[in-house]
């Protein structure tokens, strides 16, 4: 029997196989293949060490809790396919290292901060921490550009695309840095927050969610203008100074 093309429109079934448009990367346009972590396998090592069969992690989504993972790159952890390969893999191999970098410092000095809450970026980057905390920002655009398109919130992802290309600052995003104090029992725990929007008009205007490693929250925030006024404690890569201040939770 000769085959035939299908005259099928894409996504429709067909004789019980569904046809489906092959997803894009969501920063250059090329075949999405990979997935990005939600949080990182190196993050969850450090603050957990090695995840395996005998030693696993308890996922918990709102629906169902005690997931277990045998694996910190379990793609349980990860987004769906939204990114290809050379650009997770390659093109934004510079914010993830710099984002690790820092967060090997923040882990050690973390006694300290939690007093002080202050950390000198020039301890994590000795010489170079404007550029590498230009990457740290890069990072959470990149995982904030994953998460956008993987959960279809309605907001535009080419400003996020052009800063990761173009290695620019994203304008209208921003970090916040908290230290929280926990119990003992309550220190084995990592994740990222649903993100929690405000619309007006039909108009999405801000989307804010957290990325936690025990006592450490980073608050992300974006808006889709430049707020009027300053935000306490929010950080940006286009500012001055090299010093992170916490914000107290």
């Amino acid at each position: 029997m000769r085959a035939q093309k299908s005259r099928q429109p894409a996504g429709a079934a067909v004789a019980g196989v569904r046809f489906t448009l092959a997803a894009q990367c969501w920063i250059c346009g090329a075949l999405a293949d990979s997935r990005e972590h939600l949080v990182k396998a190196s993050d969850l090592r450090l603050f957990f060490g090695d995840v395996s069969p005998c030693k696993p992690l308890h996922l918990h989504h709102d629906n169902r809790r005690n997931i277990k993972i045998y694996s910190a790159k379990s793609n349980k952890l990860k987004t769906s396919k939204v990114i290809c390969r050379r650009c997770n893999d390659t093109d934004t191999s510079n914010y993830d290292e710099a984002w690790s970098r820092l967060i090997r410092a923040l882990h050690r000095d973390w006694q300290t901060i939690k007093i002080t809450r202050r950390f000198k970026l020039q301890r994590a980057f000795p010489g170079t921490s404007s550029k590498q905390a230009l990457n740290c920002h890069l990072f959470f655009v990149k995982l904030f550009g994953c998460r956008i398109v993987d959960e279809k919130m309605p907001i535009d992802v080419t400003p996020f695309a052009f800063s990761l290309r173009s290695a620019t600052p994203h304008p209208t995003m921003f970090l916040t840095f908290n230290a929280r104090n926990l119990p003992e029992k309550k220190l084995r725990y990592a994740g990222v927050s649903a993100v929690e929007g405000h619309e007006r008009f039909g108009v999405c205007t801000m989307a804010s969610w957290y990325y936690t490693l025990a006592e450490l929250d980073v608050q992300v925030t974006w808006f889709n203008a430049p707020p009027v006024r300053n935000v306490p404690y929010a950080w940006h890569p286009s500012k001055s100074g090299k010093i992170l201040k916490f914000r107290p939770r």
